[in-house]
């Protein structure tokens, strides 16, 4: 009888290569995207309770990639479970900061008022500096977390995803088995790699993840 089963199953996928437990494969492959550009205050940033995101600034040609990737993100954080996280309507006139750990050209008093004003600790403030919503998918964004109290930038992140590459591909596939494993998607990953709002949760959930990246290289 196990003779049996064991031939049945050789049968199967011989005649079934394309079976799911075949594409699963890719999840051995880059489980997370090795990212280099970034900064965290991990200390700084576990105090915060409650953010206030702001609207993501948008330097490419695609009008409608402000709220696709605004909203993906704040989607990715809410996730996360360690912040509440609340929004502000309108558009970000606001000018980011160039370095990670120094203030820039958004003034204390600025900060201060809108934390104040939405019962914030920080704020979230991004730019999205690369968007190309056909394949092979880029998405390049930076984003700054400025602590209400000191002013300063306790977590920043500035990367460019593109998904001709092995390491970004791999890690996107991974991405995408999650999500169908937790029951948040009932479609397949095929359908997902082609789908840009998919790669951008992709983008904004591996970029939220280096909090979670620096406490891993701690231990």
């Amino acid at each position: 009888m196990k003779c049996f089963i064991f031939l049945f199953l050789i049968v199967v996928s011989a005649v079934f290569p394309g079976c799911e437990f075949v594409e699963r494969t890719w999840t051995r492959l880059g489980d997370k995207y090795p990212f280099e550009n970034y900064y965290v205050d991990r200390p700084e940033v576990l105090k915060i309770s409650r953010v206030l995101v702001m609207p993501f600034s948008n330097n490419t040609d695609c009008a409608g990639a402000s709220k696709e990737v605004t909203d993906a993100f704040i989607l990715e954080l809410n996730k996360l479970g360690c912040f509440d996280v609340v929004t502000i309507a309108g558009a970000a006139n606001i000018a980011i900061p160039e370095k990670p750990a120094k203030a820039g050209s958004i003034s204390r008093e600025s900060i201060r008022y809108l934390c104040d004003t939405y019962n914030a600790d920080a704020l979230i403030l991004g730019e999205i500096k690369n968007y190309e919503p056909y394949r092979p998918f880029v998405l390049g964004i930076k984003f700054y977390t400025i602590s209400a109290e000191s002013g300063k930038t306790i977590w920043h992140v500035d990367e460019t995803l593109d998904s001709s590459m092995k390491t970004v591909s791999n890690a996107a596939r991974n991405y995408y088995y999650r999500q169908i494993e937790s029951d948040a998607y009932t479609t397949d990953v095929e359908v997902m790699t082609n789908s840009i709002k998919m790669y951008t949760q992709f983008v904004c959930s591996s970029m939220i993840s280096t909090l979670e990246m620096t406490e891993a290289k701690k231990k």
